[in-house]
């Protein structure tokens, strides 16, 4: 897709249009025709546009009904043309246009232009956009059929006094949205972005920014998929989302990273440069893929050997752009849509932990071996040194039995302790699916600085999001304080304390702390509802905007009874936030509940108006898509 922005003229920039209307070979097509407009020529097809006549012109088009924009294309910073949509009340349709200048002609601007005049249209709630052709413009005919125009009828104009046939060509502006369902394979992800995605991002005032980055600190917020989807843009944070949306749908693994220039929580410099980029490496047939799109000198996907050297080959870059200043590369897992650019910063400072698997190799033996006899680790770990061979012992055990997930806990690339992940036997309050993980920092420089709460924090996404836990427990010595007081910090909640034993046998009482998925029940028939999700009936729902959290896709949660016993686990596939009437069969009938769409919105609209009495056929709602991962 052409790297172009439709922008609405300013009365200024009227030359433009009087320019492209004056000119024989751009206006060729519009000859030979009985037009009743001002300064038509018949036998070129120009319009005279002079200054005079501009501002009738330009106030015409700030109605409701009336769309027009130059095109612009933001690499060469100059216009190549303009497009436009308004209501004709004697046909009562809306009516569609494009004019490309005659020298950027068959260079692809046509194409990308009217996709972004239909996303216009979508967006402003005009449902059929129209056009006509005569039939031997085979050229423009083929351009909208490319992009989705069908040919509705066909029809007839007198054209230098004879019969010329034409066709009419309409479009369901709905149909702009990408369908994704046609990715399959990892060049089918980059195809669809470059047919589908440009850079650019939308403020918080809900302003629509290409090609350029001013005020970008201030007033970026990052976008939800649909948003991304719908408006066909995003950043680098927004691109890299939507990528891996996509490569998860088609079960490729992935990560998400991003490199940066380090800057704290508390930064205030919003008018600075930005120094971020965000990346997905996919991971396929033993080798490491990079798919690159939001660089747009770099488009394309790259294969490595292992993740290491793709990792170190895309920082190196960037630090090079950088003029050599160090950058810290971070693995994270989910964007929330809506957050600024200082609160996505804060989330990744919070995530600059990383983790690799422990290796059965000397030197990461050595490694655990130095950390444990050091009195801040074996203190609440082993309770004594242990030698060199009985480290080799223990941790090579733990790797062949492959009960428990060892990693080694990494710092801005550094490695800083170990982590320790595994299946809890215990059964609490019904959820059976139970991790627990034990962790320790084995450089002391990391210690007081808050990495503890980052490392909690990561292992619980892993938890969470690799083993679908419906619960974590974990574990301290009571004494611990220090231990205890971060892990309620984030979010654990204490559960019970126990008497036991010390590795060398020494009484110890235990603190047992536990972090639950998020839970929920629906509004109302809870356990009749639910009884139709465990059945396969029921895979959506449906809350009030104003009122209801939205949560982000890949989100897992507990659906429970209303005797507070958990019924099922499910995760977020899709989130839509629309207007109630925007709400279609094909989407409804996905709650499971209803033989016809009116039933469904008369069961809705009753419930909705007791909670929200000014609730209507506007009033906006979540309407959230999920499956079931695990039943109780």
């Amino acid at each position: 897709m052409k790297n172009i922005v439709l922008i609405k003229p300013k009365l200024r920039n009227y030359y433009y249009e009087a320019k492209l209307n004056a000119d024989p070979k751009t206006m060729s097509y519009n000859a030979g025709y009985d037009l009743d407009i001002k300064g038509y020529d018949y036998n070129t097809g120009c319009i005279s546009f002079p200054k005079e006549d501009w501002k009738e012109k330009y106030l015409k088009r700030q109605e409701k009904d009336y769309f027009y924009a130059y095109i612009k294309d933001v690499n060469k910073n100059r216009y190549v043309g303009y497009t436009y949509y308004f209501y004709r009340n004697d046909i009562k349709v809306y009516e569609c246009g494009i004019v490309i200048e005659n020298k950027y002609r068959f260079l692809g601007y046509a194409k990308s232009g009217l996709k972004l005049l239909i996303r216009e249209a979508y967006n402003n709630g005009i449902k059929e956009l129209y056009d006509s052709f005569e039939e031997d413009r085979l050229s423009a005919i083929k351009t909208f059929l490319d992009v989705g125009f069908k040919i509705n009828n066909k029809t007839t104009w007198k054209k230098f006094g004879k019969d010329e046939n034409g066709v009419v060509v309409k479009i369901k502006t709905n149909s702009i949205i990408p369908d994704i369902k046609k990715v399959k394979t990892l060049e089918d992800v980059l195809s669809f972005m470059k047919d589908n995605i440009r850079y650019g991002w939308l403020d918080i005032n809900n302003n629509l920014h290409i090609g350029n980055m001013k005020c970008f600190r201030k007033l970026y917020r990052t976008l939800s998929i649909d948003e991304i989807l719908s408006y066909g843009i995003g950043t680098c944070i927004d691109q890299v989302n939507l990528m891996h949306y996509l490569l998860n749908k088609i079960n490729i693994k992935n990560k998400m990273f991003a490199t940066r220039i380090y800057e704290p929580n508390d930064f205030n410099v919003l008018d600075a440069d930005e120094h971020m980029h965000c990346f997905v490496l996919a991971y396929l047939h033993n080798k490491v893929y990079h798919i690159e799109h939001p660089n747009w000198y770099h488009i394309g996907i790259k294969e490595y050997n292992n993740e290491e050297e793709a990792i170190k080959t895309i920082n190196d870059y960037y630090i090079k752009l950088s003029g050599k200043i160090a950058r810290p590369v971070t693995e994270f897992y989910k964007i929330k849509e809506g957050i600024s650019f200082k609160e996505f910063n804060n989330y990744i400072n919070d995530l600059d932990i990383t983790f690799r698997p422990l290796k059965d190799n000397k030197k990461d033996y050595l490694l655990l071996h130095n950390w444990c006899k050091k009195d801040f680790v074996y203190e609440w770990f082993e309770q004594r040194i242990l030698s060199y061979d009985e480290i080799v012992k223990k941790y090579k055990k733990k790797l062949n039995d492959k009960i428990q997930e060892c990693l080694i806990i990494r710092s801005n690339n550094k490695d800083i302790g170990y982590a320790q992940v595994y299946k809890c036997s215990d059964t609490v309050d019904n959820y059976k699916n139970i991790y627990e993980y034990d962790a320790f920092i084995g450089e002391e420089e990391y210690l007081n600085k808050g990495i503890g709460a980052k490392i909690t924090n990561c292992l619980n996404d892993i938890c969470f999001n690799k083993y679908h836990a419906d619960a974590i427990i974990v574990r301290s010595f009571k004494r611990n304080e220090r231990a205890i007081k971060c892990c309620h910090k984030c979010g654990f909640i204490h559960l019970k304390d126990y008497d036991g034993f010390d590795t060398l046998g020494n009484p110890e009482v235990t603190s047992m702390s536990i972090k639950y998925a998020d839970d929920w029940k629906f509004g109302e028939d809870n356990d009749k509802l639910i009884k139709l999700v465990l059945d396969g009936k029921k895979k959506a729902t449906t809350s009030l905007y104003e009122i209801d959290s939205i949560s982000n896709k890949g989100d897992l949660s507990v659906i429970k009874y209303s005797n507070n016993t958990s019924a099922c686990m499910v995760k977020i596939e899709d989130v839509i936030v629309t207007e109630f009437d925007n709400i279609t069969w094909d989407l409804a009938k996905l709650e499971g509940e209803s033989s016809s769409l009116r039933k469904w919105q008369e069961t809705h609209i009753k419930y909705f108006k007791s909670i929200d009495k000014k609730f209507n056929n506007k009033t906006r709602i979540i309407f959230e898509i999920f499956k079931v991962i695990e039943k109780y």
